[in-house]
């Protein structure tokens, strides 16, 4: 496992970046996509572009944006766009700083998914809206994993999947563990996985012991590693996650380490 901090999140006064890369061939040599969070401050706007071969999903983790497409779709946080590939994308921010996730799949290296930059589109694929449920996560937080086993206590809303929205290199997701909530040691033997924590705080666990987990920290965990996660006592965590060269769960690959606990 891997643990990166998204410093736009963590301290959005001192990031001077505009562009994080958090899942990238040269920090993660043989990674199956890549992560990135773009920073959009007052006014700013993102050149209007086709990226191929890669699909992407982008989610808006702070801030509001206007998504381009055959009409401006105004993005708040938890709103955002699925791009299959050659399909357009870009966005542009009014009064107030805009931070946005963006997952690709399909693509190991920025030099396998170049970016066109286009003037005059003559296409109209600009993408589908993805979104968050605004229901209370106490009540009704998602599907479980209870079929497959190794949960408790633990939520899964699918936002982006080969069946919700066609994508077949890449899964975005949203899990929230309530109070005492957890994921046992497994494995996606097809598939790397990110894990961003968005609140709450907890430990990520492995074979060789736990790593903290708090608001802010990306864990990338490659394919065929043991991994797993378990909130802190009386704290619900919210987070983003999903898989990098998979379309689903059951494309990914899931094995218990032997139906035990660490």
């Amino acid at each position: 496992m891997i643990r990166q901090t998204v410093t736009a999140l963590t301290q959005p006064a001192a990031c001077a970046l505009s562009i994080q890369w958090l899942v990238h061939p040269q920090l993660m040599p043989g990674a199956r996509g890549l992560i990135a969070v773009e920073v959009l401050r007052d006014g700013e706007t993102t050149n209007l572009s086709q990226l191929t071969p890669a699909e992407s999903a982008t989610l808006v983790l702070a801030g509001k944006c206007a998504w381009t497409g055959k009409a401006d779709q105004f993005l708040g946080p938890g709103e955002g766009v699925f791009n299959p590939s050659g399909t357009l994308r870009g966005a542009h921010n009014g009064s107030e700083a805009t931070v946005l996730l963006t997952v690709y799949g399909g693509c190991s290296g920025l030099e396998k998914a170049p970016v066109m930059r286009i003037e005059q589109p003559d296409s109209d694929g600009y993408g589908c809206p993805i979104a968050l449920p605004a229901d209370n996560c106490l009540t009704n937080f998602g599907d479980g994993l209870d079929t497959l086993g190794g949960c408790a206590g633990m939520g899964i809303r699918w936002l982006v999947t080969t069946e919700t929205v066609g994508s077949q290199d890449l899964v975005l997701a949203t899990s929230t563990f309530i109070v005492s909530g957890s994921h046992d040691l497994h494995r996606h033997e097809r598939a790397d996985e990110f894990f961003l924590v968005l609140s709450g705080a907890g430990e990520h666990v492995s074979e060789y012991g736990p790593t903290r987990l708090t608001a802010g920290d990306l864990a990338f965990i490659p394919a065929g590693e043991w991994h797993g996660f378990r909130t802190d006592p009386k704290i619900i965590t919210r987070t983003v996650y999903g898989y990098l060269g998979a379309g689903s769960l059951d494309q990914a690959g899931y094995d218990l380490y032997d139906g035990g606990k660490q």
